[in-house]
């Protein structure tokens, strides 16, 4: 065990005081906690790295505003569309909540088990309404609340490491974007490199950033040094360090920590408890801990129809291709090309290439059988979808309609492969995407094989 289970003790017992000091009328508190080495609160300002690759452009200008409308904005970047606000009857509640999807009727929602009270079973029922980033109403009625054994019993407070919930309720209306283009369901983390990047969180918590009386908003803040526990994880504010300059607090249970891994946002803990010092101004460390959504992966995907993994997310098989981030996003007018970096077992288009042929790149890539260790070479087909049904090679940048020049699809076919002998087959390789011309964009993604016959 990487952090102490006292630490985590004395965080529970300051969010749960703070929780219910907010039920108490006069008292106020924060739903981030700031680190003035970062923000200064004279001037407003906002941190250097906030747009980062948060696809902000076509957001609202933030210019001339306040510091909780400046992070209410960047709270609304794309990765965080599907975070919105829970309202559990009767008790009026509000919980931080992160819409996963819908099927046939109903919308599933990610929160924290504490959110919900009494818990007397790991499946109960339970009334509640969740309202999505733009505040519309998505789910509303009765509906079922899921728990991990250790969150049932007569204690008010829960573990951190069992402190999650998968609620499904009746759907009202459909998750949309700013756009009113229909939300993806976000990605859940499966792997183990959580320690390995700061973290953003969205959440409704209780908020006095620079005006105590305007009471809950959706803001947005980054916290850092993750530690990671079996079953939980751990996130610090600290004094001079720059992607540590939040944390959670009273009002924010439920809420999503998010990470970028392999090119993708992903969910990788859900918050239970934090402390908070009284004023914001004035620093000292602090803590947030979380449930390790990557130890509950197979629980939410058993409960949660088609919920997505990073790892689905990035790897091919027979029936599902690989569809890389759109690295155009947020660079344009800079076109960027996919090229294949120098790596064993692995051929492809190495250079960068002005090409008009609407056609694909073909890859030749190794893989291993699981249980006898046999490789072979396989075929996958590689190609730039730029949209308007148009298809061209891999490192061909055009554009199509003033859109960007779209995501690299790859994939396998079976007529390809006539040679693929039956077994667990499985290969790992990279591609790598760079703007040559002027050098300012470089980024590789992994992409997995997997193909079971």
């Amino acid at each position: 065990m990487i952090f102490t289970r006292q630490s985590i003790r004395r965080s529970f017992t300051r969010a749960f005081l703070l929780a219910a000091a907010m039920t108490t009328p006069g008292v106020s508190g924060w739903a981030i906690v700031f680190n003035p080495d970062r923000f200064d609160l004279e001037q407003e300002s906002l941190p250097h790295d906030a747009l980062g690759a948060l696809r902000l452009e076509r957001l609202a200008p933030i210019v001339g505003a306040t510091v909780e409308d400046r992070l209410a904005v960047v709270s609304r970047a794309t990765p965080f569309l599907a975070v919105g606000r829970l309202t559990l009857e009767p008790s009026g509640k509000v919980c931080t909540a992160t819409w996963l999807g819908e099927h046939s009727g109903a919308t599933f929602l990610l929160t924290a088990a504490h959110c919900v009270w009494p818990r007397s079973a790991v499946e109960m029922p339970v009334r509640a309404r969740f309202t999505g980033w733009d505040g519309a109403t998505l789910a509303d009625g009765r509906g079922t609340v899921h728990l991990q054994k250790e969150a049932v019993g007569p204690l008010l407070f829960v573990e951190e490491r069992a402190d999650i919930a998968a609620v499904k309720l009746p759907t009202i209306a459909t998750a949309l974007g700013p756009e009113g283009e229909p939300l993806s369901p976000p990605l859940l983390y499966d792997g183990s490199g959580e320690a390995s990047a700061p973290v953003d969180i969205v959440g409704y918590g209780w908020s006095a950033v620079t005006d105590p009386a305007r009471g809950r908003r959706r803001q947005w803040g980054r916290m850092g040094a993750i530690q990671t526990d079996p079953r939980s994880l751990l996130a610090w504010r600290r004094r001079g360090a720059p992607d540590q300059w939040a944390e959670t607090s009273a009002g924010d249970s439920g809420s999503a920590w998010w990470q970028r891994h392999d090119g993708d946002w992903s969910i990788v803990g859900v918050t239970c408890c934090g402390t908070k010092e009284d004023d914001p101004r004035t620093w000292a460390e602090g803590n947030a801990a979380g449930a390790r959504v990557s130890r509950h992966v197979a629980w939410l995907s058993g409960i949660v129809p088609g919920a997505r993994t990073l790892s689905s997310r990035i790897t091919v098989t027979e029936d599902q291709p690989y569809v890389s981030p759109d690295p155009e996003e947020g660079l344009s007018p800079q076109r960027v090309f996919f090229t294949m970096p120098e790596q064993d077992d692995v051929q492809g288009p190495s250079a960068a290439l002005w090409s008009g042929q609407i056609h694909h790149n073909r890859l030749l890539v190794t893989v291993k059988e699981t249980t006898t260790g046999a490789r072979l070479e396989v075929r996958l087909r590689a190609q730039r979808d730029f949209g308007c049904a148009l298809k061209r090679r891999w490192n061909y940048p055009n554009h199509c309609s003033g859109k960007t020049l779209g995501p690299l699809v790859v994939s396998f076919h079976t007529e390809d492969n006539p040679h693929l002998l039956p077994g667990d087959w499985r290969g790992r390789f990279e591609i790598e995407a760079s703007t040559p011309l002027n050098g300012s964009y470089l980024e590789r993604f992994p992409v997995q094989v997997h193909l079971k016959r």
